[in-house]
């Protein structure tokens, strides 16, 4: 994000660490007595009734917070039989050339439009986020991926890392809008360098 930031004229798609990651993690830890991850512990940036040294977090504004959309969690593809899993960045970004290619790029990736997770043998998701694991992780800037029934593999989330404070730039869509306007806006002006004001 930061690099983004830095050019001012791109877009990170960018892997939240995995549930397996989550799961092994001692400091700060995510998972409950049962040993399954939380969501809120990913929110508030670990277990806090374990008292961690240090807490997980996404870039703050100065870092880069609305240059990318962070994805969660990995997903099961099926590869020669074995179910195995992956980064869903690289399958994400496949949808937002989609969208471009399609020329339609106003619009917003996720959904079951335009946020459909296909193809190349994914067959799920680590694990199921439902409605309560979404309200934990979409206000910190988290991108569910959800298993839809009569959907599939689904994008449920359009945010950007900057939540707080809350603004257009907290949408993924408005932050390609602007990086657009600038990117023409930028070109159009180089035409005139060293014209007379008019």
């Amino acid at each position: 994000p930061l690099l983004c930031k830095g050019r001012q004229s791109g877009f990170a798609i960018v892997n939240v660490p995995s549930m397996k990651d989550f799961t092994k993690s001692v400091e700060p830890s995510f998972i409950d007595a049962y040993g399954a991850v939380k969501s809120e512990y990913i929110a508030n940036g670990g277990n806090l009734n374990n008292a961690p040294v240090s807490l997980f977090s996404l870039p703050k504004k100065e870092n880069g917070a609305s240059w990318a959309g962070y994805f969660y969690p990995y997903l099961k593809i099926s590869d020669l039989g074995a179910v195995k899993t992956v980064p869903p960045a690289a399958y994400v970004s496949n949808l937002f050339i989609a969208k471009y290619t399609a020329s339609k790029p106003w619009s917003i990736v996720a959904g079951p439009k335009r946020g459909v997770i296909s193809g190349n043998q994914v067959v799920g998701v680590e694990g199921s986020l439902i409605h309560d694991d979404r309200e934990y992780l979409e206000p910190i800037g988290i991108n569910p991926i959800i298993w839809e029934n009569g959907v599939g593999v689904e994008i449920f989330a359009n945010k950007t890392a900057k939540q707080s404070p809350m603004s257009a730039l907290s949408s993924i869509h408005a932050r390609e809008a602007c990086i657009y306007i600038q990117d023409n806006v930028e070109s159009i002006l180089k035409k005139y360098n060293w014209e007379a004001n008019t």
